[in-house]
């Protein structure tokens, strides 16, 4: 048995996780593309990035009270025979990981057509005189962490189980 306040707690946490995936991923993208191409424009795009990993850490840390206030009044059990923490954890890191690679497959075999059809050096000296290399940086960084979530799943999910402390739930 699991209380639906766990449950409610894994699934914020997991949608924190989202967050934090974006922002990073943001965050690193906007990070090459000004040192390498010095674009201090770009520099703005940082706010949105920020935002997302100050909303996803915050949301990281009190999923407790996020669910307990979720759930208030309501605690039930629910029948998950065989099925731990750490399972939901590790399920919820693949899922993420899983979502996040399809998401931006589309978009990093788009520009990789484009790679092979304008030849790969023309077509990134077209993205980077366009504007575009920010565009090209962020899916590709995006699908590396996702496949990092996807790989390392399990990994993370039993160091969370071991740093658990309950009465924080």
């Amino acid at each position: 048995m699991m209380a639906s306040q766990t449950i409610a707690f894994l699934i914020v946490r997991i949608f924190a996780l989202c967050w934090l995936v974006k922002g990073v991923a943001e965050l690193a993208a906007l990070a090459l593309t000004v040192m390498r191409y010095a674009e201090p424009s770009a520099l703005w795009n940082a706010g949105i990035a920020l935002t997302y990993l100050v909303f996803g850490i915050v949301l990281w840390l009190l999923a407790g009270l996020i669910s307990r206030l979720l759930l208030k009044g309501h605690q039930g059990e629910v029948s998950v025979e065989g099925l731990s923490r750490e399972d939901v954890y590790a399920g919820g890191f693949v899922i993420v990981g899983v979502y996040f690679f399809l998401s931006e497959i589309g978009f990093v075999l788009n520009w990789l057509h484009y790679f092979a059809t304008q030849g790969a050096e023309a077509g990134f000296r077209e993205a980077v005189k366009t504007g575009e290399v920010y565009d090209l940086y962020y899916p590709v960084l995006t699908m590396i962490i996702a496949l990092i979530l996807i790989f390392t799943g399990p990994t993370w999910a039993r160091k969370l189980e071991r740093r658990r402390m309950p009465e924080k739930e």
